[in-house]
């Protein structure tokens, strides 16, 4: 024997009267909002990121200073590597600055802003002897640096020079002068790196054994 089912034709209005658009409705509603939440807690934690603020000053500074107020600025580069971090601003005064031991760091470094107080007046510079690569950031996540200029780096066997950013992205270099510098395949090596930004900036008087101020492979 067959039996037959009289199925019950569902029109919007049935649907709507036995409240099954009233709850996907009241569904989609409270999905809305609690992404609305989640958004607004994601751009507040943002905006309360603390940032914290490192001072260089090679004339009026001391190393034995904390380094985290103008006034009580650090005087040399290598007193004041110490100190810097992720979500930093590095303020840099007027002065000549050498470096002796590269600034190396874990895989992901953040938002790091070296500011310098113009490029005639804000010099960096290796020590004498000094280890090549001034800073190794691999994969680093927006690193700025402004206004200074670097000079006389001689490391014609090492990429990236001055720095070694391989797979990062949105590095900023901007208002910067790189000036007689000797090295192999570019002053930055951005191999796999995407959305950089070099904006006012001059290369001048530089040799390479290949390549040329930058070292770009697989980037964007």
């Amino acid at each position: 024997m067959i039996f037959y089912h009289k199925i019950k034709k569902m029109t919007l209005s049935h649907l709507w009267d036995e409240g099954v658009i009233m709850k996907f409705y009241i569904a989609f509603v409270r999905t809305i909002a609690l992404f609305a939440i989640l958004m607004a807690f994601a751009v507040n934690a943002e905006e309360n990121i603390e940032i914290t603020h490192i001072y260089l000053d090679a004339e009026n500074g001391s190393d034995s200073n904390s380094g985290l107020t103008s006034t009580e600025a650090r005087k040399s580069w290598s007193g004041a590597q110490p100190l810097f971090t992720n979500n930093s601003i590095v303020h840099i005064a007027p002065g000549v600055y050498e470096f002796s031991q590269p600034y190396e760091c874990a895989a992901g470094a953040t938002n790091i802003s070296f500011i310098g107080s113009g490029r005639d007046n804000t010099f960096l510079q290796p020590a004498e002897g000094a280890a090549s690569n001034v800073f190794t950031m691999p994969y680093a996540i927006g690193i700025t640096f402004r206004d200074m200029t670097v000079r006389h780096i001689a490391s014609p066997t090492t990429d990236g020079a001055f720095f070694n950013g391989a797979g990062g992205k949105n590095l900023v270099v901007e208002n910067c002068n790189f000036v007689s510098n000797s090295v192999q395949n570019g002053l930055f090596k951005l191999s796999y790196a995407t959305n950089f930004t070099f904006s006012g900036c001059v290369f001048e008087r530089n040799s390479c054994t290949t390549g040329g101020g930058m070292y770009l492979f697989r980037g964007s």
